[in-house]
């Protein structure tokens, strides 16, 4: 009978210890699971996107989608006179605004403001009002305009035109008088 009850205190013991093992093994898969997951999901793992890239931009630019975006008011509005002698009005007012993602070529463009408003009003100065009154002339001298602050940029830095930084230019008010 004492055999019996040996026996049985045994019993419980192993018990308990396998409910121990068990808990802790749940316990190692659950937390390794949660860094996998977490460590996955963070990009620790690399996205697979540098095996697709023939060269080192592709990447750059990817990551340059994702920040926000960074617009720099080129104040104060430009003001210049047209240059057709037949045009109706004789003054145009322009507003505008660059978009940029990058915080360093936010930072080249005002410091190299001067020259990009130089640049921006001979090309205001040389448009037709004719032109100006459409929406596809309004788009040219955007694109235009968009053209001429990333090449500013672009010799000011030496970055190629395209990895200037510049993605738009934006007119945000025009006025002809």
């Amino acid at each position: 009978m004492a055999d019996e009850q040996e026996n049985k205190d045994e019993g419980k013991k192993k018990g308990g210890g396998m409910k121990v093992m068990l808990i802790v093994l749940v316990l190692l898969i659950v937390v390794g699971g949660s860094v996998g997951g977490g460590l996955y999901f963070g990009g620790f793992f690399g996205s697979g996107d540098e095996e697709h890239a023939e060269d080192g931009h592709k990447k750059e630019k990817v990551v340059m989608a994702k920040m926000p975006a960074i617009y720099v008011a080129l104040d104060p509005a430009f003001v210049v006179n047209f240059s057709d002698p037949d045009a109706k009005a004789r003054f145009l007012q322009i507003n505008a605004s660059v978009l940029t993602r990058d915080p360093l070529v936010e930072a080249d463009i005002t410091t190299h403001i001067t020259a990009i408003r130089s640049k921006l009003s001979l090309l205001f100065s040389t448009q037709k009002e004719a032109e100006l009154r459409t929406v596809a002339g309004q788009e040219k001298l955007a694109v235009d305009a968009l053209a001429v602050v990333s090449k500013i940029i672009s010799v000011e830095t030496g970055k190629a035109i395209e990895d200037a930084g510049v993605e738009e230019f934006l007119v945000t008010g025009m006025v002809m008088q």
